[in-house]
This record gives structure tokens, C-alpha cells and sequence, in this order.
């Protein structure tokens, strides 16, 4: 079960691009992830207009800010702080922008704690996964142990391994 957040701008945005960053179809590395959880008041914060302007363009974001995501901002401090913060870690630079999209289970802004339901799954989000991983130019494919336990109960990705594997 999920909440859908109530930011009507959240919601017009994702339906433009259900995704973060780079467009999936053309990334190299693909993150996935459960949903893009924003608190529920963020539409009020000084720093909703770094939220907007990445979702309109993630690429443009992180060439002009130099980090690749809002909540990396230092007015940021609430959830999904943390994994940006390890995510930024690994080392990707503003170069590495066009390379480098997240894609979340579920294609609309979420708010509050989310245990996803294989019914809260759409079906044709789940298609437009499945190809981003089979068809798209994607050469690493990160996918959370939570995330594929889900993604494994689904006819779209019922062949999808237990184990991570590599293609060298």
C-alpha cells in the first residue's frame, strides 16, 4: 500500500516523466527503487522550486548544480537525504549526468511510509520497466533486494535472477 502525495505539481510532472534524472531509455546505469517519496508538506518549503526544476530536467540539474538530486540540497534534510547522500558516494559527476536515471515501481509522487502491494502495481508502468531493462541502452541495472523480491511476483519479471549477475 502506498500514498499517493497530494502536490498537484508532483503529480502533473510525473506524469511527464516517470522518472528521475536521465531518461531511462537512454541511460547507462538504471537505479531502481520502490517510489519517489516526498514529504508532504514539501510544496510549502523554499526549496520546492530544486524539486521542480528537476523534475522538469534532471540532466540540466545536475550539469548546473553540480550534485545530482534536490535532496542533496544543504535545505534539504528529510527523507530520502540519507540515500542521496551514500548515493553520491559512488562517485558520479555532473559528466555523468545523461548517463544515470532512477526508476521507482511505482509512476507517481508518494508521501508517508509505503508497503507496495503487488496490486498497487500497474501493469502497464511494469511494461515500460521491463523494457527500459531489456531494451534499453542500460549496461548496469541496479535493483535493490526489496525491489526484485516485488519484481519477481509480477509477469513482467518473473525471469528476472535471484542473484545479481554480470555480463562479463
Amino acid at each position: 500500500m502506498y500514498f499517493p502525495h497530494q502536490n498537484k505539481k508532483l503529480h502533473e510532472l510525473f506524469s511527464l516523466k516517470p522518472y528521475q534524472g536521465a531518461d531511462p531509455a537512454t541511460a547507462q546505469f538504471l537505479f531502481f527503487g520502490l517510489d519517489a517519496n516526498y514529504n508532504p508538506d514539501i510544496g510549502s518549503k523554499p526549496y520546492f522550486s530544486e524539486i521542480v526544476s528537476y523534475l522538469e530536467d534532471g540532466v540540466g540539474y545536475w550539469r548546473q548544480r553540480g550534485y545530482h538530486h534536490p535532496f542533496r540540497h544543504h535545505e534539504y534534510g528529510g527523507d530520502g537525504a540519507l540515500y542521496h547522500r551514500r548515493f553520491a558516494e559512488i562517485g558520479f559527476t555532473r559528466e555523468h549526468a545523461e548517463q544515470v536515471s532512477f526508476v521507482e515501481l511505482i509512476d507517481v509522487p508518494t508521501s508517508g511510509r509505503s508497503n507496495l502491494l503487488l496490486t498497487d502495481l500497474k501493469p502497464a508502468h511494469l511494461k515500460r520497466l521491463r523494457d527500459w531493462v531489456l531494451n534499453s541502452r542500460a549496461a548496469y541495472i541496479f535493483i535493490p533486494p526489496g525491489v526484485s523480491r516485488l519484481l519477481r511476483r509480477t509477469p513482467q519479471f518473473s525471469w528476472l535472477p535471484e542473484e545479481p549477475i554480470s555480463a562479463n
